[in-house]
């Protein structure tokens, strides 16, 4: 992009800024002079980035002074005589207060981009990983409106793939940071005015996806397994943020969902890997050998994604099965062995149990349960020495989850379904669990209490 030199009078603040700039040029081989102009420059940047827009007709909009700011760095690091020098002197602090000012009109957002884009060609790729994670975790503290992340969401869709080693260690510096961003932003900003944003935000974390996928393929071995075990777990937790925030843009739900789980087969997913959690299990043990607790944290909602990505593929019909699977007959194949069915019925209980899905989705889920649970196989474990006991607290949450659905829904026929459900589950766990003293027969009790009264 070709950017002029405005012909207008420059705000006093742009004056400083270029003179600034300026003076990085020429100090380029003095290291102390030269961090104190970097400091100058961002300063200013940064002052620029907060003025609120003046009440005053005659002034000239932060906009208009955003634009002319961002001209004067764009030129500066483009012309300059030092171009690679005076990149990297100002590459650790300027992508971050760039972007920022980005949002401040159409106009802003080119020329930002085109200058985080400047960053991106010069400096190493895996320095400027970490200078857009620093930028994204200072942001988010300070912000939480989308459109603040969407330059450096892209920036690092674009350096991932750039990098030429160490692919691995980097991607575990992204994703974490990234999950971050997408749990605090799409949880907080759903707001009819934030629609495009929103999907926007969720289109870098897609973009973000496509950039890892296509480092797998440029990979062999267990470091490929691992780098494809993150990216599948990555894409849960973000269909699991998406499905959250469904309500506001329900206009691109369907493209922001197909995207994501076309992912899935790559993965090595399948409808009865996710149905049952073992993909989740599988992916986790395979990343967290050498990773502490809190990197395997980050993926605490792949399990929520896991149930929801079955969820989304039955119920939806705009959403094509990138499995490919007939989910009816992998719900058949669950059926038959008594492990694999209470290990499905137990994912179902993420979706059920949180407050931050809608009621139409705990009903789908429901549905899902049905199915499992209606299988003519389901007459108790062949082994008569089955334990059941490690299934129990798994089984009782989930059957706390639905009577929670059975008691708050408004919709009587989803209530009515809950109890169902809930019948349905009890009578299958084995009789010596429910005559206990604090057993499903209770809950039942209580949920027959409930719908007898509604």
């Amino acid at each position: 992009m070709s950017i002029e030199s405005s012909s207008s009078l420059l705000d006093p603040s742009v004056l400083r800024l270029r003179e600034s700039l300026e003076a990085c040029v020429l100090n380029l081989d003095d290291t102390s002079e030269s961090n104190n102009a970097v400091a100058k420059v961002v300063e200013i940047l940064d002052s620029i980035s907060h003025v609120s827009q003046p009440e005053d007709e005659n002034s000239v909009p932060d906009s208009a002074i955003s634009e002319e700011a961002l001209q004067e760095v764009y030129l500066c690091l483009s012309n300059s005589p030092s171009r690679e020098m005076i990149i990297d002197a100002l590459s650790m602090e300027l992508p971050k207060v760039v972007s920022r000012m980005g949002t401040r009109s159409e106009k802003c957002y080119k020329i930002a981009k085109d200058i985080v884009e400047l960053f991106l060609s010069t400096c190493n790729p895996r320095d400027m990983v970490a200078v857009l994670c620093e930028a994204l975790d200072v942001e988010i503290e300070e912000s939480q409106a989308p459109q603040y992340f969407l330059l450096l969401l892209d920036g690092l869709a674009q350096v991932l793939v750039l990098i030429q080693r160490r692919h691995l260690e980097q991607v575990k510096v992204a994703l974490p940071v990234v999950l971050n961003v997408l749990s605090k932003v799409s949880v907080l900003h759903l707001e009819e005015e934030y629609n495009k944003s929103i999907a926007d935000l969720f289109d870098s974390a897609i973009r973000i996806g496509g950039s890892i996928q296509e480092m797998c393929k440029n990979m062999d071995g267990r470091r490929k397994e691992e780098l494809c075990a993150l990216l599948g777990l990555y894409i849960l937790c973000t269909i699991a943020f998406v499905s959250k925030s469904r309500q506001k843009i329900s206009s691109c739900i369907t493209v922001i969902l197909s995207s994501l789980l076309n992912f899935l087969p790559f993965c090595g997913f399948s409808y009865f890997g996710l149905l049952t959690g073992s993909n989740v299990t599988t992916a986790i043990n395979k990343i967290s050998k050498e990773d502490d607790d809190d990197f395997v944290d980050c993926f605490s909602l792949s399990k929520d994604g896991a149930s929801l990505s079955v969820i989304w593929s039955r119920v939806s019909g705009d959403i094509a099965n990138p499995i490919g699977e007939e989910l009816e007959i992998v719900v058949k194949e669950i059926q038959k062995n008594w492990i694999d069915m209470w290990q499905a019925v137990g994912m179902l209980k993420y979706p059920l149990s949180s407050v931050s899905y809608t009621w139409e989705i705990k009903e789908h889920a429901l549905e899902v349960l049905s199915s499992i649970l209606d299988g003519d196989s389901l007459d108790g474990p062949k082994d008569q020495n089955f334990d059941f006991s490690p299934f129990v607290p798994s089984i009782f949450t989930t059957l706390q989850a639905i009577q929670i659905v059975m008691m708050g829904a408004v919709d009587p026929s989803l209530r009515k379904k809950a109890f169902v459900v809930l019948k349905k589950e009890t009578l299958l766990v084995p009789r010596c669990y429910r005559c206990g003293r604090c057993s499903s027969s209770e809950l039942l009790k209580s949920a027959s209490v409930t719908s007898n009264n509604q």
